[in-house]
């Protein structure tokens, strides 16, 4: 999936497809899980092995397996949702120019107030991609590495990371000059 997302003309598009097809995947595995639970609690004889003590063994043995299908699942559904908001689309482009726009509002408001964030809020800016692809490849490393593995660590691990995102985005700033050439006050924006 991942070689068929690198090599696509548009990755988003196949990044949503891939994550929505294992996500699909991880949902017929369940109900195969909940059926297969089913079939075998009722096809041994409760006069060979009582129907709670089946239940506790298939319990046992497949407990691991879906609730890795559970967050996987999860994780996948992240995914589409994270690739839709990243992508070209008309949405999720009006959405991100909504966001960006609140921040510097926000930003805008806080230094008509004095509050600014100075020469870091212009290093912040100057890193700012460099920063995201940190805090991506945190939460990366957090969904990898962490086990076990649940839903509530993926979520988790999407909201911190939107957060901090959000916070670099309200604490950049980008660099205001005065020209050399300027007679007026009117400070240049520099992009």
């Amino acid at each position: 999936m991942a070689a068929g997302v690198v090599v696509a003309r548009r990755r988003s598009v196949a990044l949503i497809w891939a994550a929505l097809a294992l996500a699909l995947t991880m949902a017929v595995l369940l109900t195969a899980f909940a059926i297969a639970r089913v079939i075998a609690v009722t096809a041994i004889s409760p006069s060979v092995l009582p129907s709670t003590v089946t239940g506790t063994l298939l319990d046992a043995v497949i407990g691991a397996m879906r609730d890795t299908a559970v967050a996987v699942l999860v994780l996948a559904l992240v995914v589409a949702l994270v690739g839709w908001l990243a992508g070209p689309f008309r949405t999720p482009r009006a959405l991100r120019g909504l966001a960006a726009t609140g921040a510097r509002r926000l930003r805008e408001a806080a230094e008509s107030r004095g509050v600014s964030t100075g020469r870091v809020g212009e290093r912040l800016y100057a890193q700012r991609v460099l920063l995201r692809v940190v805090v991506a490849a945190v939460a990366a490393a957090v969904v990898v590495f962490a086990r076990p593995l649940s839903p509530g660590l993926i979520v988790g691990t999407l909201v911190l990371a939107a957060l901090a995102l959000a916070v670099l985005e309200i604490l950049q700033r980008p660099a205001i000059t005065v020209p050399a050439d300027a007679d007026d006050d009117t400070p240049v924006l520099v992009r």
